[in-house]
Formats: C-alpha cells, sequence, structure tokens
C-alpha cells in the first residue's frame, strides 16, 4: 500500500518563499506535520536561508573567462547549480571564507516582480530562465525532503505562500519550477491570508497583520468571515509605510554601535558583517559561527543585541515609529485590532517588542506561540488540517484589492475594485484619460504601471502590467494621455486577463497583453 493510499488522503507540502528566508512543512497521508530541513555542516537546519551573494572578486580574476563560466553555468541542473556556479561568483551564505565584499542579491521573485522583467526584450528572455534554475536551485533541498520520504511527486499538493506584491511574471516562473519537477498542483496563497488562516477556528473576526520587508512595513486589514463548515478569509485594505524595513534597521543598529564605541571597522564593512550576523542569529543557523566577527573582537550574540537596543534606544525608535504606523492604521481602519507580525526581522525579540509597541496592539496566543519564520506556513497547515476533519469543510479566499494605476506621484489610484469584476466568463472595457504634470521635461520616455492589490501608494501591490511610453515633443504639449483595457474573466473565474492600449492621440498607442490570477484556496485531501 502506498503512503498515498492511506486514508485516501493526498501528501501536502507548504512552502512559505519569504524575503530572505524559506520555511516549508510536510503534512503526510495520515496527517503527521513534518518540518522540512537541510542538513548543513552536517546539522539538520530547520529555516534555509534563501538568499544568494555575488563575490566580485572572482569576476576580475585575470584567468576568469565569462563565456566558459557562462557555459559551465548553462548545464548545470538544481543538484549541482551552486557548485558551478562558483565560477560565476555566487555563493551561499553559509559558504566557507565569507567576505564583507560579498553582495547580497534581490531574490529571482523580486527581479521577477519588476517593471524591467515585463519591458525589456533584450533581458526578459534570460531573466525568466536564470530566474527559473536559480528558484529551483534553492527549492531543491525541500524537494529531496519530499523524495526521500517515499512520496511521489505527482500525488502531492502543494502551496506556496509568497508576499501580495510579488507580480504575475514571477508566479508563472514558480509553476514553471514545480511542473519541472513534476508537481501536478500548486496553489499560491498571499503570506498575509496564509498568517491569518490560523485564526480560523478563533473568535478573531479580523487581524491587521505587519509584514515587515526590506524597505518597508506592510499593513494589512485581514478579515475572517463565516460560521459552520464554510470561512472566507479576504484583505479588505493595505499601507505600506516606507523606510522602516530590515536596510533602515540595520542602520540604527549601526549608528548605536558607534555610539557605544563597540566596533571601529569601516561603516560599509560594520553594516554587512552586522546584516550577515543578524540572519545567522535568528535562522540559528549552525554556519553562524564561521561568520565575520563585527570587529577583530566582537561578535553577535543576543546579550550583545540587548546591549545595543537599550532601553533608551527601544523607547526613541518606538516612539519614532508609532507616529508613522499610527496614520497607515487609521487609514485602513485598524486601529486596535489583534496584531500578527511576519517578515524575518521580526524574528529579534527586541524589534518584536518596538513593532507591538508602536502599533498598539497584542498577538493572540495561537499566533504568538508560532515561531515567526513559520507562521504563514503554519497558518495554511492548520487550514489544511481543519478542511480534512470534515469533508463538508471549506476555506474561501476570494479575489481582493483592485485594478490600479501608478499615477508616478506616489499614489496608485484604483481603477476597477473586485466587486465590479465582470463575471466568469464575461469582459468589460474601460478607457481613462490622464493629463501628464507639467515637469518641464519633453521627451522623457516613462513606465505606464498597472498594479492589482489593495495598497494606495505603488508599493505593495503586484503589477499587473508594464508598458514603455514615449513622450515626443508633440506628446508633451497635448499632455492628455488615454489609456484603454478590455478585461476578461476566465470561466472559472480565477484569471484575469486583458488587453491594454496606452498613448497619447496624436500617435500610434502602445499594446500589451496581461493576466493575474486568482489562485482559489481549496484542496483535493480525499481521492
Amino acid at each position: 500500500m502506498s503512503q498515498y493510499s492511506v486514508g485516501g488522503m493526498r501528501p501536502q507540502l507548504v512552502i512559505e518563499v519569504g524575503d530572505r528566508t524559506l520555511s516549508s512543512l510536510l503534512i503526510t497521508p495520515v496527517g503527521q506535520v513534518l518540518p522540512c530541513s537541510e542538513e548543513i555542516h552536517g546539522i539538520a537546519t530547520r529555516y534555509l536561508s534563501s538568499e544568494i551573494f555575488f563575490d566580485p572578486r572572482q569576476s576580475v580574476d585575470p584567468d576568469f573567462i565569462w563565456e566558459e563560466a557562462a557555459e559551465a553555468l548553462a548545464k548545470a541542473t538544481s543538484r549541482n547549480f551552486f557548485q558551478r556556479a562558483r565560477r560565476l561568483g555566487l555563493r551561499r551564505p553559509w559558504d566557507p571564507q565569507p567576505s564583507s565584499d560579498w553582495l547580497r542579491l534581490p531574490s529571482p521573485l523580486a527581479v521577477l516582480s519588476a517593471p524591467a522583467a515585463l519591458t525589456d526584450t533584450a533581458t526578459r528572455p534570460v531573466l525568466a530562465a536564470v530566474s527559473i534554475i536559480l528558484l529551483e536551485a534553492l527549492l531543491d533541498p525541500i524537494f529531496a525532503f519530499v523524495s526521500q520520504r517515499g512520496f511521489a511527486v505527482k500525488e502531492t499538493e502543494v502551496f506556496v505562500v509568497i508576499p501580495s506584491y510579488i507580480g504575475q511574471r514571477a508566479r508563472l516562473s514558480l509553476h514553471r519550477v514545480f511542473r519541472r519537477r513534476g508537481f501536478s498542483r500548486l496553489t499560491l496563497v498571499n503570506r498575509e491570508i496564509a498568517a491569518a488562516m490560523t485564526l480560523l477556528d478563533e473568535d478573531v473576526p479580523a487581524v491587521v497583520v505587519l509584514d515587515v520587508a526590506s524597505d518597508g512595513i506592510h499593513l494589512h486589514h485581514v478579515r475572517l468571515e463565516g460560521t459552520g463548515p464554510l470561512r472566507q478569509v479576504r484583505t479588505l485594505a493595505l499601507r505600506t509605510v516606507r523606510g522602516f524595513g530590515w536596510s533602515h534597521w540595520i542602520q540604527q543598529m549601526v549608528a548605536a554601535l558607534r555610539a557605544l564605541h563597540l566596533s571601529p571597522a569601516p561603516l560599509g564593512s560594520l553594516s554587512s558583517d552586522l546584516d550577515r550576523a543578524l540572519m545567522g542569529l535568528i535562522l540559528g543557523n549552525p554556519a553562524a559561527p564561521d561568520l565575520p566577527p563585527l570587529s577583530p573582537s566582537l561578535r553577535l550574540s543576543r546579550e550583545l543585541l540587548q546591549e545595543i537596543l537599550g532601553t533608551e534606544q527601544l523607547l526613541r525608535w518606538t516612539t519614532e515609529l508609532r507616529c508613522n504606523l499610527e496614520p497607515a492604521l487609521a487609514g485602513i481602519d485598524a486601529v486596535g485590532l489583534p496584531m500578527i507580525l511576519l517578515g524575518t526581522l521580526s524574528g529579534l525579540e527586541p524589534l518584536e517588542q518596538i513593532l507591538l509597541s508602536s502599533a498598539g496592539g497584542a498577538q493572540p496566543l495561537a499566533i504568538a506561540q508560532v515561531p515567526v519564520l513559520e507562521r504563514a506556513s503554519r497558518g495554511v497547515t492548520q487550514a489544511l488540517l481543519w478542511l480534512r476533519r470534515d469533508i463538508e469543510r471549506r476555506v474561501e479566499t476570494p479575489p481582493s484589492g483592485s485594478l490600479r494605476v501608478d499615477t508616478l506621484s506616489g499614489e496608485a489610484l484604483e481603477m476597477l475594485p473586485a466587486t465590479r469584476l465582470p463575471d466568469p466568463g464575461e469582459e468589460c472595457y474601460m478607457r481613462q484619460s490622464f493629463r501628464l504634470a507639467d515637469n518641464g521635461v519633453a521627451g522623457v520616455p516613462f513606465f505606464l504601471r498597472l498594479l492589482w492589490g489593495s495598497d494606495s501608494s505603488p508599493h505593495g501591490n503586484a503589477v499587473f502590467c508594464a508598458l514603455p511610453v514615449e513622450v515626443d515633443s508633440v506628446a508633451s504639449k497635448e499632455r492628455i494621455f488615454s489609456l484603454s483595457i478590455r478585461l476578461r474573466r476566465s470561466n472559472g473565474g480565477h484569471r484575469l486577463s486583458g488587453d491594454i492600449e496606452a498613448g497619447f492621440d496624436a500617435k500610434a498607442p502602445v499594446r500589451a497583453f496581461a493576466a493575474i490570477d486568482f489562485p482559489q484556496f481549496t484542496s483535493r485531501t480525499r481521492g
């Protein structure tokens, strides 16, 4: 009897792709939850770093030949990718002889979510191909974990948790990675939705999710509705508070180290070393002892962190952050709601205190007792186990957010809310004219960005479409810009696609096709 056939249940794999980490759980057919792990330096590691570093010293070596290195990389598989990629200077965080000169590369999902990934015809095919092999190599230890336990990939349901601002091109690349590895079904779940699923059986009708990203804090107002066998989880609103992400707190701690005269290291080196040392501390990484000290006689510890983030510092930073969070929380009608903290940096206890104090809330016990790095993956896992207990149960994640346009002035103007989407199998048409701001610059091209999401600023939304628009002398005089969109919804209602035309009346419009998926959280847990 195969493991799949036990009780008619399928194995289910839940992977959270965070900003800098990977967390994964495997639910066996009999309902056992297994944390996926990778062996690093002979030690099983629960949380995996998704970071990739570039060592520039490799490429300046006189004997280095780009063509040979690229050819070797093109022949790599996901299992030997990082071994071959060393010739290009690509490194993992736990590789020996780390250096502060190493540059941390953006994640493949972030790169594919950028407008350039949609508009640059020269790099677009290369970006997709490289990103897919990078993603597959990063996920390979998780795939190996599943195979080593005897589960067939074709019989395994996969749920991947990603930030809400990840664009459609990146999402399609994830689908390709899992298809290449033989998985037949993949469901993508937004992080804030996944984390809120932890509260399905709690008396909590709404929650605010604070997701600390690399460049800011995303505040999501998430609603949990329904009784009996049916539950609905949706995001009502989102605000992004810029400037309080990972890099901000690194610089704040560097300044505190300087003020305490604890490190004479150069500023750039200190920032880089502190960044990597914090990651080692948060992950409990067995490679952490090999990380460079902050100075020849100084190594990061939780005790040193408490000294850096002393009471006076905590109070000052809490006050500063509160002044920025309170208006954002009021703007999404989330003042006083229970909270969920997400993001790698939230794993540091002193910063967790700052975030909770600044937002004026507390986390439900069901959330607080779950480690930060697996709160979203645990939420999905608990929802799947909840579904297994009764075949009549359903968890729905209806489309939320709206189609928006980036005004290029820090706003995302709403064009079509989710409540006005065309019905499944139907289509709609819209046309809008805009007047360009007179900035005194003629002939300067710009990207027209159509977005999907709940953020009133562009930063927390996913890119639906990005079009390069030329502004010639005639267009710069007229300054009237037209945008036409014909939207179609698939028969199942899970995909919205559109034909877009944009430009000035005096010249031919730029055309593009775009699509975005609305994956429904469903589960075929019974054969």
